[in-house]
This record gives structure tokens, C-alpha cells and sequence, in this order.
């Protein structure tokens, strides 16, 4: 028997990260059952255009406390 494609019932894109000429990530609001989720969405530039690698994908309120700890916290790049 052959699985129905999955599909949010709602979905936004509410942001777009652009890490390099070759990554972006496309960050969406979605919906499902009444439950809100934020996704991010990596798409790398291949030969022949974007394609999507990999997602991942949190419940909103989820989402919101990472945000928190992510803002609340000193981030190091390398040793400086």
C-alpha cells in the first residue's frame, strides 16, 4: 500500500538564513493538528539548482526556550 505524501496544514516561511554562496536555510511556521511548529529547512546549491539536504523541525514552544538559551549565552567562534 503506498504512503500518502505528508503535508502541514498550514505553513509560512517566515525567514531565510543565507550561510554561504552554496547553503541557505529557509526557516517556516507551520501547522499541524492545531499544534504550531518552527522548522528550518537546509538547501544546498547543486549543479543543476537548490535541492533540500535536511530539515529540522520543533514544536513552537520548543523552539521558543532554545531561542531563549541561544540568546541568553555568550557564543564562541574558535579560540579567540
Amino acid at each position: 500500500m503506498a504512503k500518502n505524501e505528508f503535508a502541514w496544514d498550514s505553513e509560512e516561511r517566515i525567514g531565510m538564513i543565507q550561510e554561504s554562496d552554496k547553503v541557505k536555510y529557509e526557516i517556516l511556521q507551520c501547522k499541524l493538528n492545531g499544534v504550531n511548529y518552527i522548522a528550518a529547512e537546509k538547501w544546498v546549491l547543486k549543479k543543476d539548482g537548490w535541492a533540500r539536504a535536511k530539515n529540522q523541525v520543533f514544536k513552537a514552544d520548543t523552539f521558543s526556550s532554545i531561542a531563549h538559551i541561544v540568546a541568553n549565552v555568550h557564543l564562541y567562534k574558535g579560540a579567540e
